[in-house]
Order: structure tokens, then sequence, then C-alpha cells
């Protein structure tokens, strides 16, 4: 029994932490890894604000019953120089209803 215990107690030594002390880090040799990714382009606009009153004047600008806040994201490629947003209505005639 008394070697069974000595045989444990050295298997033991020889698998934990302190056994590696002295040896020093392992080192293993490099490589070059070339990764490549896309992302998509996107914009995005949002309103939120859901209506807005406009009392029309002739010949005279006019602002509207509340502020518009309008949020914009955007991830596009660094080679766009330009971008044009349009805005429409649904309803053309709903653009001028009081």
């Amino acid at each position: 029994m008394m070697q069974l215990d000595r045989a444990l107690l050295c298997i033991l030594f020889a698998i934990s932490p302190a056994a590696f002390a002295g040896s020093g880090p392992v080192r293993s040799s490099t490589t070059s890894v070339a990764l490549n990714a896309t992302m998509n382009e996107s914009l995005t606009v949002v309103t939120a604000t859901p209506s807005v009153t406009f009392e029309l004047q002739p010949r005279t600008v006019v602002a509207g019953d509340q502020p518009v806040m309008i949020t914009t994201s955007w991830n596009l490629n660094s080679s766009r120089t330009r971008v044009v947003l349009n805005a429409f209505f649904s309803d053309p005639a709903s653009a001028l209803t009081t």
C-alpha cells in the first residue's frame, strides 16, 4: 500500500503546474493569416414626428407647428463622396394638407 501511495504522489506531482515551473514558456512557430470581411453599405433615415401642421400663406415661408426630428445612421464605403436624399409623400396632396 505504501508503494501505491508513493506512485500516486509521483504521478500527481508530475501533472501539477509546479512540475512545469522551471521549464519556461513553450513556443511554436508563427504564421501569417489573411482575413477578409465585407460589410454592406446602409443608410437609414427615421423621423420621430408623426405629423406636422403648416399654416400656408401665399409667397411666404412658414414653419410647422412642431419641429421634425430626423435621425440618420449610415455605413458607407469610403469611396462614396455624395449622398442625395429625396423625401416623398405616399399621397402628394397630403403634403399640402392643413
